[in-house]
Formats: C-alpha cells, structure tokens, sequence
C-alpha cells in the first residue's frame, strides 16, 4: 500500500542538501548514526558533538526512522523500499524545474543513503524499542509527591484549642493515560504506610542492582530510559 506525502518545508531544504553530499560525507554520517546512543526521547541533536557538522541532517534521519517505523507498524508501507520510494517520489514532485546537474545519480544516492541508515543495526533502533515499550502501558508515571500535613481534631462544640491532632500524608501520582492524556491521583498514607513503601522500594532498588549485575555478565546494554515526551 502506497501513501501521499508532502515533505514539509525545513525537511524539504535538508534533503536538498543531502542531494549535495559527497559520498564521503554521507559515509560519515553513516557510521556516526550507527554508533548513537539517544539518553533521552526528545533529546537535542543540535547540542550532540558527534553531529555538530550536520545537526539538521541527524534531525531529519531521526524523523523519518521515527516515521518509517510507524507507517510499516500501521502497515501503510510494505518495506523500507517502498518508504524511501514514496519520500524521493515526493521530493522530485517539489523540486518541480528546479536544476540540477546528474539529478537521476544523485536521487539513485539519496535513496542507497536513506535505506544505510534506515536498515542499519544501530544502538538507536533498541533504544527506540525500549521507549516504545516504556509506553507501552495504560498509567505511566510522570512524577510524585508526598504532601506531609498536621490536622487537628476539634471537639464538637469548639471551644477550646484542640487536644489531639493528626499527622497526615498524601501521595500525589501525576500520571499519563494513553500518552499525553495527564491525570492526578491521590493516596492517603499513615506512618505505617510510609515505613512499608519506603522498604519496598528498598527492596526494588536491591533487585535492580543484581539483575544490573546479571545483565553486565551476560553482555546485556542496559537502556537508561529517560521519560521525556
């Protein structure tokens, strides 16, 4: 199944300075973006020292590897053949009478260009997965908070200072449901609460350390994903 696409404009002006690389240039980038390793989602390509000579260029590969993975999930594209097939189509539509000189070579380039980094086996592609299953649940916790309050218990006819108080703790978790769709929950806790919450998360922290130490024995990478969409 084919799609339409049109290329927006800053990208539009990337690929026509891809279309002017040198094959040089291109390897460079080739093996550069094999050996990224993203910390974060939404990272900064501009502020990456690897890509210094060619931020835009690096910004533009993300987007459509990012792209490409998404039409062939969704089954809109049958292969990486067919994607950078439909991007180049459209790319010689917008260029319209523009000219260049060897424009068929250059295309035939672009396209050898495009599919060395989309079927490369690169750090970036796991890491890509790993967010995606980072996601991939129905409550993802954005951040939390205990709010720690005294309450007094007045009598019922109040008139007097109060006795007796309570030490109250609420649990605030800001969560996203179905990406983007934030929602709030609060958790009433006591002190006892907060003693077995902070064992069990003792606890985790103790078994994240050894499986850390089983993956470093098996020669697993570890992706440190950071939530930052």
């Amino acid at each position: 199944m084919s799609f339409k696409l049109k290329i927006p404009e800053e990208h539009f002006s990337i690929m026509k300075d891809i279309l002017n690389l040198d094959e040089n240039q291109k390897k460079i980038i080739v093996t550069k973006f094999k050996i990224y390793k993203p910390l974060k989602y939404d990272e900064d390509i501009q502020a990456i020292e690897e890509f210094k000579d060619f931020p835009n260029i690096f910004e533009l590969i993300i987007t459509l590897f990012r792209l490409y993975q998404n039409l062939q999930e969704d089954h809109i594209v049958k292969d990486v053949d067919d994607f950078i097939s439909e991007i180049t189509n459209s790319f010689i539509e917008q260029i319209g009478s523009e000219s260049y000189k060897d424009i068929d070579d250059k295309i035939q380039s672009m396209k050898q260009f495009f599919k060395d980094l989309l079927t490369a086996d690169t750090p970036f592609f796991y890491f890509e997965k790993a967010t995606k299953l980072l996601l991939e649940r129905s409550k993802l916790v954005e951040s939390t908070r205990i709010i720690t309050d005294i309450r007094p218990v007045f009598k019922e006819e109040i008139i007097e200072s109060p006795d007796y108080c309570l030490i109250t703790h609420n649990l605030r978790i800001l969560y996203n449901k179905n990406i983007r769709n934030e929602k709030k929950a609060y958790f009433a806790l006591d002190h006892q609460d907060l003693i077995q919450l902070k064992l069990q998360i003792e606890r985790a922290l103790k078994k994240e350390e050894e499986l850390h130490k089983l993956c470093q024995k098996a020669g697993l990478e570890i992706y440190e994903v950071k939530k930052s969409l």
